[in-house]
């Protein structure tokens, strides 16, 4: 059993003000909903409407949103420390208004991949906010669990509306249906913000003096390369953050034209599709919540194998239940991997560097879209889809390994007087 009570921590309560954490994870929901949009809709617009035949350039969509969100990561991490989470998480929403309307009256697939990087804007300074200011509410012993929660709302609003909107294609063409659906997330969602919201920042500064963990600043540059690769527990989370992307990237970009290509509809390659994140959203609450009793550490060598496992499912088998018990074991693995990442790295930070060290986390994290949409863009035009599945399952294993390898490291040197 692992223990994580800082000293002021009680049990009994989750959250120092549950009526924000609440909106916060409503907001969160609706976050999920706006991403959802481009999770089966756009990967179709690119085979129905452009009549792409490249899997890189389709997937360059993928690359402009990963690599925008990762850096910006960065950017809204160390600024939220600064002037605060509410003022980033209404930007973040304002940004997306142009969105569904890039995506209704779009001539070009330059157009969409411009309308990702709006995307990638939305998601770096929206859910970044929502998830740090949910862990600033939080308890000490309740961070993974928070995660959880804020993944699981975040995920499951991205399965739903994936679903939601692949039916509401059947009637209004994938044109309208991304936009009917977007400009009402972001309408409703602003309102939220702008009159629901309050400041969260000020709980990490009452955080700092009750577990005595005020000191002198650490430099940006010093907390990103500690962050980065001088810390080996650090590094290996960091560069699991990005490797656990491709397996997301798989099932974005990639697996809406594979079954496509197999001549499922629109509707069960959403619900396929679906399966995956529900069970990452889902799944994710508990072990969240369990990873704040039990070393994060085995959640996430294990979640690795997990995801490996579905990797290579997906080279033999091809019936639709098998399909869908793939999914589900993809959606398990990442379970085991989203929520307890971020938790294991908040547990090596101090609260008042927490928005920029999580945002370090995210840059290498979330960069993994850029270069998973180019290394399985790649694979797949050069070779083929299996080969895809393949490549990415023998990095999850790699990956998983690394992690294994750094904590083993670890604990040896504990060892030694």
């Amino acid at each position: 059993m692992v223990s994580r009570m800082k000293n002021g921590d009680t049990p009994q309560r989750l959250t120092h003000d549950t009526t924000q954490y609440v909106i916060l994870l409503i907001l969160t929901l609706f976050i999920g909903w706006f991403l959802g949009i481009e999770r089966v809709l756009v990967p179709a617009m690119a085979n129905d409407i452009y009549h792409i035949s490249s899997y890189l350039y389709i997937l360059s969509f993928l690359a402009a949103f990963g690599f925008t969100k990762s850096v910006l990561n960065l950017v809204s991490g160390k600024i939220s420390d600064d002037i605060g989470r509410k003022k980033l998480l209404l930007i973040g929403w304002l940004v997306a208004i142009p969105v569904p309307f890039i995506f209704y009256f779009s001539t070009s697939w330059n157009m969409i991949v411009l309308a990702n990087i709006g995307v990638g804007v939305n998601q770096a300074f929206a859910w970044t906010m929502t998830v740090t200011a949910g862990l600033d509410l939080s308890r000490s012993t309740s961070r993974g669990l928070t995660v959880g929660l804020n993944e699981a709302a975040g995920y499951i609003g991205q399965a739903t509306a994936g679903i939601i909107t692949g039916y509401m294609a059947a009637s209004y063409g994938l044109r309208g249906a991304s936009f009917l659906f977007g400009i009402v997330v972001v309408i409703v969602a602003i309102g939220t913000t702008a009159l629901t919201i309050r400041e969260t920042v000020g709980f990490t500064k009452s955080e700092e003096l009750g577990i005595n963990q005020a000191g002198s600043s650490v430099s940006f540059i010093k907390m990103f390369t500690d962050t980065s690769w001088s810390n080996r527990l650090l590094f290996s989370y960091s560069q699991a953050g990005l490797f656990e992307k491709f397996v997301d990237v798989v099932f974005w970009g990639l697996m809406p034209l594979y079954l496509l290509s197999l001549h499922f509809s629109l509707f069960t390659i959403a619900v396929l599709v679906g399966i995956y994140q529900i069970t990452w959203g889902v799944v994710q609450i508990i072990t969240g919540r369990l990873s704040d009793h039990i070393d994060r550490n085995v959640l996430i060598i294990t979640g690795f194998w997990i995801d490996s496992t579905a990797m290579v499912g997906f080279v033999f088998f091809h019936g639709i239940v098998i399909i869908a018990l793939l999914s589900f074991l993809a959606g398990l693995g990442m379970a085991f991997l989203y929520p307890v990442l971020i938790a294991a790295v908040n547990d090596k930070v101090k609260p008042s560097e927490r928005g920029t060290r999580l945002g370090i986390y995210r840059l290498w994290r979330d960069s993994g879209y850029g270069f998973g949409a180019i290394f399985v863009g790649i694979l797949a035009s050069g070779l083929n889809v299996r080969d895809v599945f393949i490549g990415v399952a023998s990095l999850m294993a790699i990956s998983g390994g690394i992690v294994m390898v750094v904590c083993w490291i670890n604990h040896h040197k504990s060892l030694v007087p």
